[in-house]
This record gives C-alpha cells, structure tokens and sequence, in this order.
C-alpha cells in the first residue's frame, strides 16, 4: 500500500494514473470552490482572499479546475525539457499522467481545510499575526503575547507542510521514475525545472 503513495511509477498503469489523477484534480476544484481556496501555483494552496485571483460571485469551480490543469501542464513541460537537456526521451501522456497523479497531496490539503474550525482558525491566525508584524524601525519584534496564536498557526499548518513535501516528492518521483536518472543529475534539474513551472504557473492564474 506504501507503494501506492510513495512510488505511483512502480505501481500504476499510465491510464490508471490518469484516472485516479484526474479525481485528484477534481476534488481539488471542488474543494477549492467550497472552501474559497485557489491553488495559484504548482505548489500552491492559498485562501482566495490572500490570493491575486479575482474572487466572483458565482462559482469559481471551472476557474479552479482551469487552474489546477495549468498547473499540471507546466510541470510537464518544464520536466519534459528538463528530461531532453538531460539527453533522456520520456513519454510526455505518461509524465503528465503521474504528473497529475502527483495533485493527491492538493486535494488532501483542500479537504483537511474544509474540515470545521481548521480553515477559518488558520485564516484568523495569519491575519491576527500579519497585523502584528513590526511597522516601526524601532520595533524589531512583535510582541510576546503572539507566540502563543503562532504556535497554535504552526500546528494547524504542519499537516498544510507535510502535503507539501509528499507533492514534491511525488512529483519527483514521477520525473526520476519515467528517466531513470542518478539521483545526482535528477535532483537538479527538477529542482531548476520546478522552480519555472512555479513561477510560470503563478503568472497564469483564473
């Protein structure tokens, strides 16, 4: 069972991952569009609110949807590229089905903040600790009666962190296990390769 969440290359078929990968994706919009997220980036997960999506009365499912599509084509450009300037042909239908496949961790994170109280206390948090940050020169920290609400945002995101690096991961394993790269020359280029997929992303956002 492992193997399903860490290494999906060794253990699903291309149309299974494009399957199960497409309900990831899915999810994701629909949880978005529930919660008021937006997933602005490759690695992304914001609250619309502290997004530059434009917000809009009706439903923003298509735009989410749209959004988490994009997201997956520029991860498989990038790493398509990325895999050609390593001199290594892949399949580009089977990187972007692990690719999409990848999008679990995203929809896991959407519904961990549709769960009652987790959302809207993070939200409160940040807002409460932006408006604490120093404004003055003179003022080099907030005040101590902010780390308790600090603390308290830090384990409310812990699980937000930890579906970061299993997307990553995943991500990588995808790139790695359809090249079949030394760890050395993969690790890099994914690296470089992500980094223009997330800042690509981020300028296409609905």
């Amino acid at each position: 069972m492992i193997v399903h969440f860490l290494r999906p290359t060794k253990s699903l078929s291309i149309a299974w991952a494009t399957i199960l990968g497409g309900v990831s994706v899915l999810l994701t919009a629909f949880f978005c569009t529930r919660g008021g997220f937006v997933t602005d980036g490759v690695m992304d997960l914001h609250f619309l609110s502290l997004s530059s999506a434009v917000a809009q009365d009706g439903s923003r499912f298509f735009n989410n949807l749209a959004q988490g599509m994009i997201n997956v084509l520029w991860a498989t450009a990038l790493l398509w590229v990325a895999a050609l300037v390593m001199k290594t042909r892949i399949s580009v239908f089977a990187l972007s089905a692990y690719l999409m496949h990848a999008r679990w961790p995203m929809a896991v994170a959407a519904g961990y903040l549709l769960i009652p109280g987790i959302g809207d206390q993070i939200l409160a948090l940040t807002f409460e600790l932006l408006a604490a940050m120093p404004t003055g020169p003179d003022q080099v920290m907030a005040s101590p009666r902010y780390l308790l609400p600090a603390m308290k945002l830090t384990a409310l995101s812990t699980p937000l962190l930890l579906t970061i690096v299993w997307l990553i991961w995943l991500m990588y394993e995808a790139y790695q296990g359809l090249t079949q790269l030394a760890h050395r020359r993969a690790i890099p280029s994914f690296a470089l390769a992500l980094l223009v997929a997330e800042g690509l992303s981020k300028l296409t956002v609905f």
